[in-house]
C-alpha cells in the first residue's frame, strides 16, 4: 500500500490541495495525516473539506489537540459540525504495517500537552529510535523533511522525495 503523508497543514489550503492533487496524481492508496491541521480556525472548514473524505487515517497534533476528545462547549460553538467531526477521529498515533505515525518523537507520549508542545533534540530523538520497536516511524512537528535513523540523520531539500527502508 502506498501512503500520502500530509503533516502540518495549519490550515494553508492552497499547497495542501496541491499536494493531495501531487499524491493522488502519483497514485498513491490512501492518506496519513501527521497532525496540525488547525492554526487560528479561519480556513479550517476548507482545510476538513479536503481532508475529511480522503481515504486513510490522521493523528492529533499540538495544535489540534483541543477539538480532539471531549471538547468544551465553548469551543462546540466556534466550529463546525463536520471540523468537530473530523477532529473527533484523530488519534494520538496509528500503528500499520510495522511503522508508527504521530505527530510529536517516538519518545514522546501524544495524549500529553506538555509532550506536544516539546521539541526533542538530535540526540534525544536517536536515544527514542533506539527504544523505539517499530521498524519505521513517521511524525510531522518540526516542519521539514529529513530521515532519520539510530546512526544520524539526513535533512532533505525541499521537493526531495523520500525513499524508505527497514532498519
Amino acid at each position: 500500500m502506498r501512503l500520502g503523508l500530509l503533516a502540518d497543514i495549519h490550515e494553508a489550503v492552497e499547497p495542501l490541495r496541491a499536494a493531495v492533487h501531487e499524491l493522488r496524481a502519483r497514485q498513491f492508496d490512501a492518506f496519513v495525516v501527521l497532525g496540525d491541521v488547525l492554526e487560528s480556525g479561519e480556513r479550517v472548514d476548507e482545510a476538513v473539506e479536503i481532508l475529511a473524505d480522503l481515504p486513510g487515517v490522521g493523528v492529533w497534533g499540538n495544535h489540534d489537540l483541543g477539538l480532539c476528545g471531549e471538547v468544551p462547549a465553548s469551543m462546540r460553538t466556534r466550529f463546525s459540525s463536520r471540523a468537530l467531526e473530523y477532529f473527533a477521529r484523530l488519534r494520538p498515533w496509528v500503528d500499520l504495517a510495522g511503522s508508527r505515525f504521530q505527530h510529536v518523537d517516538p519518545h514522546l507520549d501524544p495524549e500529553k500537552l506538555e509532550d506536544l508542545w516539546r521539541f526533542s533534540t538530535s540526540e534525544e530523538r536517536v536515544a527514542g529510535l533506539r527504544r523505539c520497536s517499530h521498524s519505521r516511524v513517521f511524525m510531522g512537528h518540526h516542519h521539514r523533511m529529513g530521515s532519520l535513523h539510530p546512526r544520524g540523520s539526513d535533512r532533505l531539500e525541499r521537493g526531495a522525495s523520500l525513499s524508505v527502508s527497514g532498519r
